[in-house]
């Protein structure tokens, strides 16, 4: 059998789309902004402060340097899925759409996250934004499962 026969594109009933679906959703959930979570539950750290500045500013600068490139492609791929999933009604658009828009989703709060992180001049204020960030991302994230194991 060839690989294509395998798979079974019937997307919500198979494997790979929850696989997916639950590593995007993994990653978002240990990690916020590129920090590990358990380093901030852990509390003061010596170099966390810095960590925590250089990952607000790396995010900043990747969203302002290559922004309006990125929001041109990622548009165009998350219109193109929607249109094929829910208007033509293709079960594999409509799952990737759900996860593209879980993405999009993510990075839009994210972004947010490191505007207001960045605005805060003590390390205690930065922990707190970033566990509010956090909590953000897991409700998010929670909705668009519940979403998608409806459909």
């Amino acid at each position: 059998m060839i690989l294509f026969e395998l798979l079974s594109w019937d997307a919500f009933n198979s494997g790979w789309y929850w696989c997916l679906l639950i590593l995007q959703w993994i990653v978002h959930y240990l990690w916020v902004l590129g920090i590990p979570i358990y380093i901030l539950r852990g509390g003061q750290s010596e170099y966390l402060e810095y960590v925590i500045d250089l990952r607000c500013k790396r995010t900043l600068k990747y969203s302002t340097t290559f922004g309006v490139a990125l929001l041109g492609i990622v548009s165009g791929f998350v219109s193109a899925s929607l249109i094929l999933g829910f208007v033509y009604g293709s079960e594999l658009f409509k799952a990737l759409s759900f996860i593209f828009v879980l993405q999009v989703g993510l990075i839009y709060i994210s972004l947010n996250g490191a505007n207001r992180v960045r605005l805060y001049n003590s390390l205690n204020a930065k922990i707190e934004a970033l566990k509010k960030l956090h909590l953000k991302i897991q409700i998010f994230g929670g909705i668009c499962i519940f979403c998608s194991g409806i459909i």
